[in-house]
Protein backbone atom coordinates (compact mmCIF):
# COMPACT_ATOMS: atom_id res chain seq x y z
CA UNK A 1 0.00 0.00 0.00
CA UNK A 2 2.99 2.32 1.13
CA UNK A 3 4.35 1.86 -1.97
CA UNK A 4 1.51 2.55 -4.37
CA UNK A 5 0.71 5.84 -2.55
CA UNK A 6 4.79 6.56 -2.85
CA UNK A 7 4.39 5.93 -7.13
CA UNK A 8 1.12 7.88 -7.35
CA UNK A 9 2.88 10.78 -5.28
CA UNK A 10 6.10 10.56 -7.11
CA UNK A 11 3.98 10.44 -10.52
CA UNK A 12 1.63 13.31 -9.53
CA UNK A 13 4.90 15.32 -8.84
CA UNK A 14 6.56 14.81 -12.17
CA UNK A 15 3.38 15.46 -13.93
CA UNK A 16 3.21 19.00 -12.24
CA UNK A 17 6.66 19.47 -13.25
CA UNK A 18 6.42 18.31 -16.80
CA UNK A 19 3.14 20.83 -17.17
CA UNK A 20 5.58 24.10 -15.17
CA UNK A 21 7.75 23.55 -18.38
CA UNK A 22 5.17 23.35 -21.20
CA UNK A 23 4.25 26.41 -19.44
CA UNK A 24 7.55 27.86 -19.22
CA UNK A 25 8.01 26.72 -23.27
CA UNK A 26 4.95 28.01 -23.95
CA UNK A 27 6.08 31.74 -22.43
CA UNK A 28 9.06 31.94 -23.84
CA UNK A 29 7.44 31.19 -27.57
CA UNK A 30 6.50 34.67 -27.33
CA UNK A 31 8.94 36.59 -25.18
CA UNK A 32 6.88 40.25 -25.74
CA UNK A 33 3.11 39.33 -25.55
CA UNK A 34 2.16 41.22 -22.24
CA UNK A 35 0.04 38.33 -20.91
CA UNK A 36 3.26 36.43 -21.24
CA UNK A 37 5.48 38.90 -19.32
CA UNK A 38 2.82 39.16 -16.60
CA UNK A 39 2.94 35.15 -16.37
CA UNK A 40 7.03 35.09 -16.23
CA UNK A 41 6.73 38.13 -13.47
CA UNK A 42 4.54 36.16 -11.57
CA UNK A 43 6.92 33.19 -11.96
CA UNK A 44 9.77 34.74 -10.60
CA UNK A 45 7.84 36.15 -7.66
CA UNK A 46 6.77 33.31 -6.68
CA UNK A 47 10.25 31.43 -6.81
CA UNK A 48 11.85 34.15 -4.78
CA UNK A 49 9.10 33.85 -2.00
CA UNK A 50 9.79 29.97 -2.10
CA UNK A 51 13.53 30.59 -1.79
CA UNK A 52 12.90 33.27 0.85
CA UNK A 53 11.09 30.40 2.54
CA UNK A 54 13.09 27.68 2.61
CA UNK A 55 15.96 30.08 3.27
CA UNK A 56 13.99 30.82 6.46
CA UNK A 57 13.19 27.32 7.11
CA UNK A 58 17.12 26.67 7.00
CA UNK A 59 18.21 29.47 9.26
CA UNK A 60 15.37 30.74 11.80
CA UNK A 61 13.00 27.43 11.94
CA UNK A 62 12.50 28.88 15.82
CA UNK A 63 10.73 31.99 14.31
CA UNK A 64 7.85 29.28 13.03
CA UNK A 65 6.86 27.97 16.31
CA UNK A 66 7.47 28.25 19.68
CA UNK A 67 10.50 27.70 21.46
CA UNK A 68 9.88 26.67 25.13
CA UNK A 69 13.52 25.58 25.90
CA UNK A 70 14.54 29.50 27.31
Amino acid sequence: MFANLLSQTQRRQREVELEQQREIQRLNADPYDPDAQRRIEEYIREQAVLENMAHALEYTPESFGRVTML
